[in-house]
């Protein structure tokens, strides 16, 4: 997808990636070693809609690689289990609009 794609970007300029998955954070870190430029990558696993959890992401890449220069926020996520908004419950909106709004 789209942040898949700027990873790729970002790498092939020579950058440092610390990318952050909510879920699958092994399956992305055995993608990203198969990668030319999976050297220059580190994963992280946090909920982006847990504020406490994005600082420390962002803490403990900042101190691995010195700072961080740009953040792309791609989070986002629509609940597998119906495409009507009207049969969600209004914690699982909740959910939604925390991750894709605040994540």
């Amino acid at each position: 997808g789209i942040g898949w794609a700027l990873a790729e970007a970002f790498a092939a300029e020579g950058a440092r990636l610390s990318l952050f998955a909510n879920r699958g954070a092994a399956s992305l870190r055995a993608k990203i070693a198969s990668e030319p430029w999976g050297s220059q990558a580190q994963v992280f696993a946090a909920d982006v809609a847990d504020r406490d959890a994005v600082n420390a992401m962002f803490e403990q890449a900042s101190a691995s690689s010195g700072r961080v220069d740009t953040c792309i926020a791609n989070a986002g996520i629509w609940p597998p289990e119906s495409a009507d908004l009207d049969e969600l419950s209004t914690e699982r909106v909740e959910d939604v609009l925390r991750t894709n709004l605040l994540g």
